[in-house]
């Protein structure tokens, strides 16, 4: 796995990019006088050299930018990094950087004065230990960016692990005593001692633009125990969540997934995720099948608009499919405890209609020519060990559907700020999710950083719940008076 220098975040493990292809690849100016051939170059031909190669990435799991990076496609080792709009290094500057005795060991200038534009060596020390049990020497940088300059405030568990959040005080006091990038096993304690001291410059601020490739790390025989990255916070409620994965251990082995849509049985061992995750080594002893269905309407999604759009048709004599991927039906209506009788009503009379088939904990993943879909069914992973012999562990759905309606909803987009994947930062829809569908309260104090309506509703669930809100943050030139009737318009 590559470690990429993302110019707004530092090094970051692949897994976290997303790949863009051949940078500098400039649009036509006049596409409409483009002959076939032309055009088709344009789309479909790109640059394979064995060597240096230009780029373009994206830092999806981050601050969600694009860069560009020039990688060696020989070595496969990153040479460089440059921002979108600044000139791509030349073959001799690379070359006379990689050769430089000194590339590793020249410091950066001060962020005031270093050039945006040129090729300087980067710092030789890491921004983080290679290994987790690896400490490095001399002073480590802290990150960048406002300390708790949060979308959503929450204090830390008492047990100082970090997974449950860090208001903005908390991190602002934290960060400035004990940088996390220092091997603590994946966790953070109020009462580690740093193992370095913490008066470096910020490593983010001093790094020069286009940033060089990263010290190699070492090869370790048990690699996947041993990478790892600083402490994120659960940031999601949902599918969406991008920090918090673990590695199921029990009954049986499966890798990386988010941890918030684990659903907890007896059995279940698990274990948080620093780095990569690991496949099984024995084969699975569960059984998998495969089913045809036919239906006059498909709904995707079990939220109010997929409720009255199943609930509709099967009323008008329809034979209905209705899917969804959480294991009740509501979807956000269970996350905000709004019109919770019509919900009740409505599931009642579809789950016992006679044309309705309501597959629960199932994804659609595949939408084909002439309404053909595919879906999986987790039929028994959430029973663990008591799961009966008989039934398939998870089913895959060949649907043919007349109609189909995609009732999706929509997901909650962060806003991107400098270390944005701390401890404490939350979306604020999934601060109200966990309050009202789960009874767990994310914090004592929050600063709330919105740009629409939804966040106010947030908010007074929050107040009501017992948080202090030190702060409304509304970038629009004035509040709004929608989202402060929400108590009302429940009641």
């Amino acid at each position: 796995m590559l470690l990429i220098p993302c110019p707004w975040c530092g090094p970051r493990d692949e897994a976290e990019f997303h790949y863009g292809g051949q940078a500098h690849v400039a649009y036509p100016r006049t596409p409409s006088e483009l002959t076939d051939e032309e055009w088709a170059r344009y789309l479909f031909f790109r640059a394979n050299p064995k060597g240096p190669f230009a780029e373009r990435w994206s830092h999806t799991a981050g601050c969600r930018r694009w860069f560009n990076a020039v990688r060696d496609t020989a070595t496969n080792e990153i040479l460089a990094v440059y921002r979108a709009g600044e000139k791509q290094p030349t073959p001799v500057e690379l070359k006379a950087v990689d050769d430089s005795p000194a590339a590793s060991e020249q410091p950066s200038p001060p962020s005031s004065a270093r050039p945006t534009s040129t090729l300087r060596p980067g710092p030789a020390k890491s921004a983080r230990p290679a290994f987790e049990d690896e400490a490095l020497s001399g002073p480590t940088g802290s990150r960048g960016g406002a300390p708790g300059s949060g979308v959503e405030g929450a204090e830390p568990l008492e047990d100082g692990t970090g997974r449950g959040g860090g208001g903005a005080a908390s991190i602002s006091d934290s960060v400035a005593a004990h940088p996390f990038r220092h091997p603590t096993h994946g966790r953070i304690h109020r009462a580690t001692p740093s193992p370095s001291p913490s008066t470096a410059p910020n490593t983010r601020a001093t790094r020069a633009t286009p940033r060089l490739r990263p010290p190699r790390q070492r090869h370790h025989p048990n690699r996947h125990q041993h990478q790892t990255r600083p402490p994120r916070g659960i940031f999601t409620a949902g599918v969406e969540e991008p920090n918090a994965l673990v590695q199921i251990e029990a009954p049986f082995p499966e890798p990386m997934l988010p941890a918030t849509t684990v659903e907890l049985y007896d059995g279940l061992a698990a274990t948080s995720l620093p780095g990569q995750g690991r496949l099984a080594t024995a084969p699975d002893p569960a059984r998998y099948d495969a089913m045809h269905a036919h239906c006059d309407l498909l709904v995707v999604g079990a939220g109010p608009a997929g409720l009255a759009a199943a609930s509709a048709a099967a009323h008008a004599g329809a034979r209905v499919i209705l899917a969804d991927d959480r294991p009740e039906l509501g979807g956000s209506l269970l996350d905000t405890a709004e019109l919770r009788d019509w919900a009740s009503e409505v599931k009642e009379r579809l789950t016992t209609a006679p044309d309705v088939r309501v597959l629960r904990r199932t994804t659609v993943f595949g939408h084909y020519d002439d309404n053909h879909l595919l879906a999986v069914e987790r039929r028994t992973n959430h029973l663990g060990a008591a799961a009966p012999t008989h039934l398939s562990r998870e089913r895959v759905w060949r649907i043919r559907a007349r109609r189909v309606i995609l009732a999706t909803g929509a997901h909650e987009r962060s806003l991107a700020f400098p270390d944005n994947d701390r401890p404490g930062v939350m979306l604020a829809a999934s601060a109200r999710a966990y309050l009202n569908r789960y009874g767990v309260l994310p914090g004592r104090n929050a600063v709330v950083f919105t740009t629409n309506d939804s966040a106010y509703a947030a908010a007074l669930d929050l107040a009501a719940a017992g948080v202090e809100i030190a702060a409304i943050v509304d970038t629009r030139p004035s509040a709004p008076g929608s989202g402060r009737a929400e108590p009302e318009r429940r009641a």
